[in-house]
């Protein structure tokens, strides 16, 4: 039987301490009792505090394959005497999680520490000999102090700190001055408002939950007293509100409000960014604190040059930093032309932060040429645009904010536990795993099948994102062996079985790139995103620019097949319609249906108001077009009949939702890629 080992002393949680070693537990420094098996479940579970431990690993550490025992009861009632000992409970967790049909998951912060041994008198005389040498050495160490030259300390190394175990935030800010953290908690559609004292642990609600979403983000006010926020509701215009951190009313302060609000140094502007729908533009626009004095700044057309998230003030009230499309620029705040800070990113929903000394920003994003498909926390300098990354983990990030001072940033972290399933097609709620359930980002950036019923997906199982094909059972799992730099997503295997298409990124570029299965130097085809080859296999057709456009397999000049905006597309398996998601002038999701040969769209279907943009795909008989929406916080498959009429739902999964699909050849069998978002805040210190 395997027995968990811990690096350190003792593992305190609230008023708990563990000893692994000595398999220990005490309360208050009290010893209590818990049984031998429990114990190494809690120790595990202590040791990797935050991540989602399988029940299986659980069973192959604890309970050994000779044991017989009813796996199920025993780990149960193991974790029932856990939380018996802590006072938890499973419908209000405050330690122990269960996340159903995955695992379980320790949610309180954990510090681990040395303990040290009583001194033996063996041991008081190695002090007494070791405080004598000491002595001399510090007076040699005085000495050469004082006639060397002062060496520089060392920089304090980075640290990160989780602030929040609920895993289902939808953002957060921190104070100026450090002291609070403000944070959106999202379960299913409803979300709410938190305010969390980072120096005492003391959290509390400022807004209950209610059908409404904040996901625009929030803004402390610079004497850190207030939170502004904008909020959306479900029928209605999205608004600018302001409330006191302490608690109180909120307070409606501008309406028609269309990103998070950037507050000035001073205090005494707010910017934010509106939608104008009938001319169809963003426009940038600046008020006094309290709404008045609104006046336009800049606009942009829209979509092709919409700002994206909010704009952050700089240190010195003269520049205004926001994403338009791919890109960081800076807009004068006393006119003129915008300035490209750094090009060619993709970022998360979040406004950029000014360090305190106007030198750079922090920003979640991801370069488009960079291998990590990751949107990563990057320090980019103003006004050079020269990128630093901060961190290198196997996390996502987004929405940062900073303290005043620029010594703490706080930033939203994101897991993904994800593996692939494999369902029969008529009843696709009997999905089977196929890869193990402890992968992270396995299929999140696409899953499609091989002529002969492979199943070919990305992973970063190498620590950059490829490609890797299994047997439908996830027997003989193997990264295909493409010479190729930068990540690769969104794959599409053509019908010859020998040649594969996806997206990567080359010189700053969105690149559609082709190449063989058996591995091999890609090769490029053409600039745009979610290339899919055709079913002649003769074209790649992807999107590029808000068009749809052509291909040769074999490479040449790109056709340009319609002008309609598409982002995501697919298909007919009898390759004579084209699907494509697309964002319409009123921000709603449309399909759109588009001849072969191109042209105009034949019809042009609303999809569900929760739907995502990608991915979507043609049902084996071609009669609709599969997409994902969520209900309940979990996103599931469901289907557009393209002849009219509404959506129906195909997959009704509560937890670990789809992320990508896709229909085998002969349309008996569904692919999917399963899992499940943690979100959470983490707090960085001495990052530069």
């Amino acid at each position: 039987m395997e027995q968990a080992k811990s690096s350190r002393g003792c593992l305190r949680f609230g008023v708990f301490e563990a000893e692994p070693v000595a398999r220990e537990l005490r309360k208050n420094g009290v010893r209590i009792k818990l049984q031998d098996q429990p114990f190494q479940v809690l120790a595990i579970l202590l040791e990797r505090a935050g991540e989602v431990i399988p029940r299986e690993e659980l069973r192959q550490k604890v309970w050994t394959a000779d044991t017989f025992v009813d796996f199920d009861n025993g780990l149960n009632t193991a974790i029932n005497k856990i939380r018996e000992v802590l006072g938890d409970s499973a419908e209000n967790p405050r330690f122990v999680q269960t996340l159903p049909r995955r695992g379980y998951r320790f949610i309180a912060p954990v510090d681990g520490f040395a303990k040290p041994a009583p001194p033996t008198s063996r041991r008081l005389r190695l002090m007494f000999v070791a405080v004598a040498g000491c002595t001399v050495l510090l007076a040699i160490a005085g000495l050469y102090l004082f006639t060397a030259r002062r060496r520089a300390s060392p920089s304090p190394a980075l640290t990160v700190t989780r602030l929040t175990n609920r895993g289902n935030l939808a953002g957060v800010a921190i104070s100026g001055d450090g002291k609070y953290l403000a944070y959106v908690v999202a379960a299913g559609d409803q979300q709410s408002l938190r305010i969390l004292q980072v120096g005492t642990g003391n959290d509390v609600q400022l807004l209950s939950a209610a059908k409404a979403d904040y996901h625009r983000g929030m803004t402390f006010s610079p004497d850190s007293s207030y939170i502004y926020y904008t909020r959306s509701q479900p029928e209605g215009q999205s608004a600018l509100y302001r409330i006191p951190v302490l608690g109180g009313m909120p307070t409606k302060l501008i309406e028609d409000v269309d990103s998070p609000p950037g507050i000035s140094r001073d205090g005494k502007r707010i910017a934010f960014i509106r939608y104008d729908s009938i001319g169809r533009t963003h426009v940038l626009m600046v008020a006094g604190p309290d709404g008045s004095g609104e006046y336009k700044l800049v606009q942009a057309k829209y979509p092709d040059e919409a700002f994206d998230s909010g704009p952050a003030w700089s240190p010195d009230g003269k520049v205004l930093a926001i994403w338009q499309s791919s890109s960081l620029v800076a807009i004068p705040v006393s006119g003129g032309p915008a300035k490209v800070i750094a090009s060619e990113w993709r970022h998360q929903l979040g406004q950029p932060a000014w360090l305190a000394d106007g030198s750079g920003l922090i920003v979640a994003a991801a370069s488009v040429a960079h291998s990590s498909h990751y949107t990563q926390l990057w320090e980019i300098s103003y006004p050079d645009g020269k990128a630093t990354r901060i961190l290198d983990d196997p996390f996502r990030y987004g929405r940062v904010s900073l303290t005043a001072d620029s010594r703490i940033l706080v930033a939203q972290q994101v897991d993904q536990p994800s593996s692939i399933w494999v369902a029969p097609a008529q009843d696709p709620d009997r999905a089977r795993p196929v890869t193990p359930l402890t992968g992270r980002f396995i299929g999140t950036s696409g899953v499609t099948w091989t002529p002969d019923g492979h199943i070919l997906y990305t992973s970063n199982a190498t620590g950059n994102f490829e490609l890797w094909m299994t047997n439908p059972d996830g027997s003989s799992a193997t990264s295909l062996p493409i010479l190729e730099r930068a990540g690769k997503f969104f794959p599409s295997v053509c019908p010859d079985g020998r040649t594969v298409v996806f997206n990567g990124g080359r010189d700053n570029r969105k690149m559609v790139l082709r190449a063989d299965l058996e591995g091999g130097q890609s090769q490029a085809l053409a600039e745009g995103f979610y290339p899919r080859c055709s079913p002649d296999g003769r074209w790649v057709l992807f999107s590029s620019e808000n068009s749809l456009v052509k291909v040769s397999l074999k490479g040449g000049k790109p056709i340009e097949l319609s002008n309609h905006p598409c982002g995501a597309i697919d298909i007919s398996s009898d390759g004579e319609r084209i699907a494509c998601v697309y964002r319409s002038p009123n921000h709603s999701w449309q399909l759109a249906i588009i001849p072969f040969s191109g042209g105009r769209a034949t019809k042009l279907l609303d999809l569900d108001a929760r739907a995502v943009d990608w991915p979507i795909g043609w049902t084996p008989d071609g009669q609709a077009v599969a997409f994902q929406a969520e209900r309940g916080g979990v996103l599931n498959i469901w289907v557009q009949p393209v002849g009219g009429g509404p959506p129906r739902q195909l997959t009704h999964f509560i937890a670990d939702e789809v992320q990508t699909f896709a229909w085998s050849p002969d349309g008996r069998y569904l692919a999917l890629s399963r899992g499940t978002d943690i979100r959470d805040a983490v707090m960085i210190t001495n990052f530069r």
